[in-house]
């Protein structure tokens, strides 16, 4: 009864947080452009970590005079995957990127813009993901920073891509990095909810 109790003021202290992070100007984000490739940089405005050890961070940021922003949230079990030859031990898990709104729409139609694509309206409330960690143990991600590869394939062939998330908590940063461009489209439409 108690650990309910708990749990249900906690959750309203973090939603209270998420209004005041979404509701405060953003610091800036930045867009970084190279040979087709496009990285987004954007400052973490909150994180939170639950007793099961999944993690949701919040990031978002001004950029080009508009706020955008997203929600990624990790489930808690990460399987460490080592292979022959390979030097780096992987972490195989599952995640989900979120809608926070309207600033979610903005950062699909900044994607839309970069990659020199159709926008998509509105961003999908959520798109569940495979997840792959390179050589950090996301559950670490306390004090060390983390490359996530994101796979994007719950809406088939056409929503198909791949692109990275680095998660820096300590220095409350997110980058949403390309894989390669030839998955722009893929990305713009698993994030816009087409399958």
């Amino acid at each position: 009864m108690m650990s309910s109790i708990l749990r249900v003021l906690l959750m309203g202290v973090f939603i209270s947080l998420s209004g005041c992070a979404l509701g405060s100007e953003p610091a800036p984000g930045h867009v970084a452009r190279e040979e087709g490739f496009v990285d987004i940089t954007l400052p973490i405005a909150e994180h939170r970590w639950e007793s099961d050890g999944s993690l949701t961070v919040v990031a978002r940021g001004r950029i080009n005079g508009e706020a955008v922003g997203f929600t990624v949230a990790l489930a808690p079990e990460w399987t460490p995957q080592r292979s022959e030859g390979v030097p780096i031990t992987v972490y195989w898990g599952k995640g989900q990127i979120r809608s926070v709104g309207s600033e979610s729409d903005s950062f699909l139609a900044l994607l839309a813009q970069e990659y020199g694509l159709p926008a998509r309206p509105t961003m999908a409330p959520r798109v569940e993901t495979t997840l792959v960690a390179l050589g950090s143990d996301p559950r670490e991600l306390r004090s060390t920073p983390a490359k996530i590869k994101v796979f994007f394939e719950a809406g088939g062939e056409e929503s198909y891509g791949e692109a990275f998330i680095n998660i820096d908590l300590a220095g409350k940063v997110l980058e949403f990095r390309d894989k390669d461009p030839e998955y722009h489209q893929g990305i713009l439409s698993s994030l816009g909810g087409q399958s």
